[in-house]
């Protein structure tokens, strides 16, 4: 083998975001070809020595990666993803920094990475995240205990060592502004000031841009799921896990076909019942979360801002008012959709930004080879 096989380069951009886990990765001596997605649940639950054991102790097991994910650091297990929530009850953590869980979802990414290109345990990887701009501040933290851990560390193959190369952080909608910049004419963003509004689940952010230069304005939990935990206590024997995913396809005209699911009876008049109830909770809870959303963004665009490139899921769930509240000065997800081929997991929007960030960290490697 060669001294590049031996040691293959690894391009990894990741969100460890409240409602997944989503990256794109590729062997970078083949980029185009090799380039793919993945999603992972957003759950992560530390566990004893004993429950990993009993976990390798089974042989036949069929599951992706992605599904079957823990991990170890320094004599302390995790597991991450799939397996955390439907084994273990784990949880989504949000109201600890992004930053505390992202490092261990980070790893278990790196791993599903190991599985999926069929590496060996030792390779050499860059790596870009997204971060919510008001945990900016601790992505010197990020990086430095990323790469410590990175070097040694557990999961079902065993022991893996992987040395971090180059190390990215970006706030979340920046790419976003990236993919947009990239199709946009220079005089666009040379002389407009541009708001760009990233809705997710956990954070709603504000950057703009003016004439070029990106700026933070503001951060807040202002996610979805701040509708979600509404939802949830106006309505009966739901939890936030079942609602997510139906809430998302019922839509913002709320298709009841989306919801019937969700109730447990098997009575027709009892199931129309609760499925009203859930109705109205639903739009009830949105219609509260919305106005509160509003009178924050009210506060934060900038009135000069000539538009406004809303992005992220919840942006997606919300396009019927926002377009309503902000008309004229409206665009979705800048315009852009993510390469069919790369979007394995029908995850569209919601894996934009993060594309955005792996086409940057893959022109960047680039640049850095040729100036060497």
């Amino acid at each position: 083998m060669t001294q590049n096989e031996e040691n293959p380069q690894i391009m990894l951009a990741l969100d460890a975001g409240g409602e997944g886990t989503k990256f794109i990765y590729a062997n970078a001596s083949n980029q185009v070809e090799s380039a793919a997605s993945c999603y992972m649940e957003p759950q992560i639950v530390k566990l004893p020595h004993s429950a990993i054991a009993q976990l390798q102790g089974n042989k036949i097991s069929v599951a992706l990666p992605e599904n079957m994910c823990w991990i170890g650091v320094e004599q302390e297990f995790y597991a991450v993803g799939y397996l955390a929530c439907s084994r273990f009850q784990g949880s989504k953590c949000l109201s600890t920094s992004k930053v505390e869980t992202a490092i261990y979802k980070a790893l278990a990414a790196i791993w599903v990475i190991k599985r999926k290109l069929e590496l060996g345990a030792k390779f050499t990887l860059d790596v870009a995240v997204v971060l919510p701009p008001c945990e900016l501040s601790d992505k010197a933290y990020f990086e430095e205990q990323l790469r410590q851990q990175a070097r040694r560390f557990t999961t079902p193959d065993g022991e893996m060592s992987v040395d971090i190369n180059k190390f990215l952080c970006f706030p979340e909608g920046a790419g976003t502004f990236l993919l947009y910049k990239g199709q946009s004419s220079a005089a666009q963003i040379h002389q407009e000031d541009i708001a760009l509004v990233m809705l997710g689940y956990r954070n709603a952010s504000v950057l703009v841009s003016r004439r070029g230069l990106l700026d933070i304005v503001a951060s807040s939990e202002l996610g979805m799921y701040r509708a979600i935990n509404q939802i949830v206590k106006r309505s009966s024997n739901q939890s936030e896990n079942r609602l997510v995913s139906a809430v998302a396809k019922a839509g913002w005209d709320v298709k009841r076909e989306f919801l019937s699911n969700l109730v447990n009876t098997t009575n027709p008049k009892r199931k129309s019942y609760e499925l009203d109830l859930l109705t109205t909770a639903i739009t009830e809870s949105r219609l509260e979360y919305f106005f509160q959303l509003k009178t924050w963004l009210d506060e934060m665009i900038p009135r000069e801002a000539n538009l406004i490139i809303f992005c992220g899921g919840t942006a997606e769930y919300l396009r019927q008012p926002l377009k309503k509240a902000f008309p004229e000065r409206c665009l979705f997800h800048g315009g852009v959709k993510i390469p069919s081929q790369l979007d394995t997991g029908g995850l569209g929007c919601r894996l934009l930004d993060i594309y955005g960030v792996y086409t940057f960290l893959m022109q960047y490697s680039l640049q850095q080879k040729i100036g060497r």
